[in-house]
């Protein structure tokens, strides 16, 4: 959850000029671009996101990590603050892919 954030707060920084973040100290450390370390760390989060559901298999348990996932993925989108929006457009256009 921690760089799930980090990506979805991502865009909402860099409108702000914010560099303090996880994305940017990552960048100046590993001598990489920002956005190419912003695809590394969606990629990181879909991996462990896929290998928690791997664990989990099949059941209440999975459930629950699902429903924890979109909730947290939702809120975010939904979000003003996040200005995902502006990248996105309107909730009802991506909510409908079942986010």
């Amino acid at each position: 959850t921690c760089l799930c954030s980090d990506i979805l707060s991502f865009y909402k920084e860099e409108m702000k000029g914010d560099v303090d973040n996880y994305v940017h100290a990552r960048a100046r450390i590993t001598g990489k671009a920002v956005v190419e370390t912003l695809h590394d760390i969606v990629d990181e989060t879909a991996a462990a996101a896929t290998r928690v559901r791997n664990t989990l298999g099949e059941g209440r348990e999975r459930e629950a990590w699902n429903s924890f996932e979109q909730g947290f993925i939702r809120f975010h989108m939904r979000d003003p603050r996040y200005r995902l929006g502006d990248v996105l457009g309107t909730p009802g256009e991506y909510l409908v892919l079942g986010l």
